[in-house]
């Protein structure tokens, strides 16, 4: 239905997205495009989750513009986001990419046409690549009740049972920032910048925020002044640091995130999944599921490292395949699910080398034997169909002789080079015969299938 909309309003046809009828659309047509698309995806119209694989993504990994708007970071995401719903979820909810075109709309009169634009158009960029799996019913765009957005849910609810619980994670995080994120002062052109740099667990890589104007105690500050002036950049001290206050907005942009998807994983009755540790700590500090949460993230996280060859397989083969083989699917998941459960109990954590140590140790190899059992299963079949076509001639030669088959039958056996047909009727038959009939219960046949499809 969402896809149906977007392609009769002429931005998206096929696989791409339409520059040349973005660039044209007016501002109302932009935000009556994306109120369509809410009411499509409406969440009173999504029925509650009903099992373990039933999730709800971060905004983040959905491919919104939070902790990152680079396209390239969140195109990354959602690739990473498909393949986890190709290989692990039933349904994985996502927020509606177009649901903040309908917010504020009393800002709506301010609007820059060419942002405006520029950001559907990324938007559309970000949609199209999950568009297989949104067709195929795995991704769920939703839209919440009153389009309200994370900042507005925060700020609605910071008096709430869940906020007032979150108050002392909240102090720590920003705290957190504040000691472990260090921020540099430039000036570029007529403006400034800060670079921000931090461990992966706060920033998922280093930041630049522009800014038109500064404190004025900063600019007051003649050391500062003359530094940035001969076009040095600045290591700023914790005063500095306090006074712009990165550690605050970092904190509050991660907390706001944080209560919209508790609320949303709350109305759909499914479990959190993120790609950010930092996002899983401050949710399971509110939540009962915090081993379902955990092996979610584990999975989402290293699935590269897990199934290497994943990366190589088409989205649309990976879900013509599941879709083929649902029982073997079904199999796969519970044994992936099993292992993981059990490295984590015996390690107490899972992390990436983890992963590339159980790919080598335990699936490798049996992806391996279950090659060798086909193997020789199609060397079994191929001597099989070769003794019957010995048989076979055996029983013409002797017919011709005895008189038993017309001579006449012979010279066109002949004719015919009936040893050569017989040959390839027996490799047409070994090519045709299902040589991994007895293999479909093994727990990793569905990977093995994975597998043959990226060679």
């Amino acid at each position: 239905m969402l896809f149906t909309q977007l392609e009769n309003s002429g931005v998206i046809r096929g696989n791409e997205v339409v520059f040349d009828v973005v660039k044209k659309l007016s501002a109302n047509r932009i935000f009556e495009l994306a109120e369509e698309a809410s009411e499509l995806t409406a969440v009173n119209q999504v029925p509650h989750a009903t099992s373990l694989f039933e999730h709800s993504a971060t905004i983040s990994l959905s491919g919104g513009r939070h902790p990152c708007e680079g396209l390239s970071c969140r195109l990354q995401r959602v690739s990473e986001l498909a393949r986890f719903a190709a290989l692990y979820s039933d349904h994985v909810y996502i927020r509606n990419p177009l649901m903040h075109y309908n917010i504020h709309v009393e800002k709506r009169k301010n609007v820059n046409i060419s942002i405006l634009r520029k950001e559907l158009f990324e938007d559309l960029l970000v949609m199209n690549e999950l568009r297989p799996l949104v067709e195929a019913g795995r991704i769920v765009p939703i839209t919440p009740p009153g389009t309200r957005c994370p900042h507005c849910l925060w700020d609605q609810n910071e008096n709430s049972d869940e906020c007032t619980k979150l108050r002392p994670e909240f102090e720590r995080l920003q705290k957190e920032f504040f000691n472990g994120v260090s921020v540099k002062l430039g000036r570029d052109g007529n403006g400034y910048y800060a670079e921000l740099e931090g461990d992966e667990i706060l920033l998922e890589h280093d930041t630049i925020v522009t800014m038109d104007s500064l404190p004025q105690e900063l600019i007051l500050n003649k050391g500062i002044r003359t530094k940035l002036r001969s076009g040095n950049k600045i290591l700023l001290g914790d005063n500095w640091k306090n006074l712009l206050g990165f550690h605050k907005t970092l904190a509050t942009e991660t907390f706001e995130n944080i209560i919209f998807e508790l609320v949303l994983s709350n109305v759909l009755k499914t479990s959190f999944l993120t790609e950010r540790r930092l996002h899983l700590r401050i949710f399971d500090s509110l939540s009962s599921n915090d081993g379902l949460n955990l092996r979610n993230h584990t999975i989402e996280r290293y699935l590269t490292a897990l199934v290497p060859f994943a990366q190589d397989v088409a989205i649309s083969d990976l879900l013509k395949l599941r879709e083929r083989e649902g029982n073997s699917f079904q199999v796969f998941r519970q044994y992936l699910t099993k292992v993981i459960d059990e490295v984590r109990t015996v390690r107490g954590e899972f992390s990436e080398k983890d992963a590339r140590q159980l790919y080598f140790d335990m699936l490798a190899p049996a992806l391996a034997g279950l090659n060798t059992k086909v193997e020789e299963a199609q060397r079994d079949l191929k001597r099989t169909v070769m003794r019957r076509s010995v048989t076979w001639i055996g029983a013409i030669s002797f017919g011709l002789f005895t008189g038993v088959l017309p001579a006449e039958f012979g010279a066109l056996a002949g004719a015919l080079g009936i040893v050569n047909v017989l040959q390839e009727t027996g490799e047409m038959l070994i090519n045709k015969a299902d040589t991994t009939k007895g293999l479909k219960t093994d727990p990793l046949y569905f990977l093995w299938k994975v597998r043959n499809l990226s060679s």
